[in-house]
């Protein structure tokens, strides 16, 4: 990423110093205004980004699991006992 970007509306994915932006390579096709469909690694968010806000790295398919609010979920159903606490 070149640069960081705070999203102008509602769809547009935020950009931060050392994420990384994956995407699917047909985005680059379909693009007609440089702007790509994409999920950041820091947050698992995905939106639209402006393209040359990036610059294409070594391609990968390793990925990162994103499970924060899969845990608090968890909590809010069924929270610790009192003065208690409870592993997962």
């Amino acid at each position: 990423m070149l640069y960081t970007h705070v999203p102008g509306a509602p769809d547009e994915l935020e950009m931060c110093d050392g994420d990384f932006i994956f995407m699917e390579e047909k985005e680059l096709e379909i693009s007609t205004d440089g702007w790509y469909l994409g999920t950041s690694w820091m947050t698992g968010c995905t939106g639209m980004f402006p393209g040359v806000y990036t610059e294409r790295t070594a391609e990968t398919e390793t990925w990162t699991m994103h499970r924060f609010l899969f845990v608090y979920y968890i909590f809010l159903l069924d929270p610790p006992p009192k003065g208690g606490s409870r592993s997962l």
